[in-house]
């Protein structure tokens, strides 16, 4: 059966044994997803091409899809989804399972890239990313912590690094420009930038930023030519 005619998405909702079931068919190729909403609140999803192969698999939170992506019957990819586009880190594998790389997303765009050589260690030369390093595993409510972060790129010429962090900034850094941004920094030619973090709330957290790589205009001393590198990492706070 062909759906070329659809324009937009088709909704078809049933209920069997307590669990609703929603498909809905994607653009005009055919493919599909399948959404359960299971007793108890769980969301699940599954895609899968015209022809039934699966495509994707998962759940559903806070309107974020956690998906397994795969290529034949391997997976390919792993990590989160916020209306189609890729969000946070993802996950690469080849067909035998090895881990290829972990890419770092917004709205699909790629912030931060670690490749791996097939015996499992960082290829620097073709990576780009940020490491934290904390004192402890669990960080104190309402207490300054001192924090290193550590820049990894090859190609820059680290003339110039600034660090840009608040605990306000949304999953998905669309308030990036609107929040207060603490600002620490570190001399030319250094790697590691030291910050203070300090959490309100107890739980679950995350350190969320970016990192300014800049470099001095030749024409205009005052100003710099450089990249943001947007960072996210989770902590536990007690």
């Amino acid at each position: 059966m062909k759906y070329s005619f659809w324009i937009g998405v088709l909704f078809i909702l049933f209920s069997c044994n307590n669990m609703n079931k929603k498909i809905e068919y994607i653009g005009n190729n055919g493919d599909y997803k399948e959404i359960e909403y299971h007793k108890g609140g769980k969301t699940t999803v599954n895609y899968f091409f015209e022809d039934g192969r699966k495509k994707a698999s998962g759940y559903i939170k806070d309107s974020i899809e956690f998906l397994e992506v795969y290529e034949g019957q391997k997976m390919s990819e792993e990590g989160k989804f916020k209306d189609g586009k890729r969000l946070g880190w993802h996950n690469f594998y080849d067909n035998n399972g090895r881990k290829l790389g972990e890419v770092f997303y917004q709205n699909d765009k790629v912030y931060q890239q670690i490749s791996f050589f097939k015996d499992g260690s960082i290829d620097d030369e073709n990576s780009l990313y940020v490491d934290f390093t904390l004192p402890s595993d669990t960080l104190l409510i309402n207490e300054d912590t001192p924090v290193r972060l550590r820049y990894y790129n090859e190609k820059s010429q680290l003339e110039f690094i600034r660090v840009y962090l608040s605990n306000e900034i949304k999953t998905d850094f669309s308030n990036i420009d609107k929040v207060v941004l603490d600002t620490f920094g570190c001399p030319p030619k250094e790697k590691d930038v030291y910050l203070l973090v300090n959490f309100p709330n107890k739980g679950k957290q995350y350190i969320r930023g970016y990192l300014f790589d800049g470099v001095i205009d030749d024409e205009t001393p005052d100003s710099y030519n450089g990249i943001n590198v947007l960072f996210e990492k989770e902590v536990f706070v007690k």
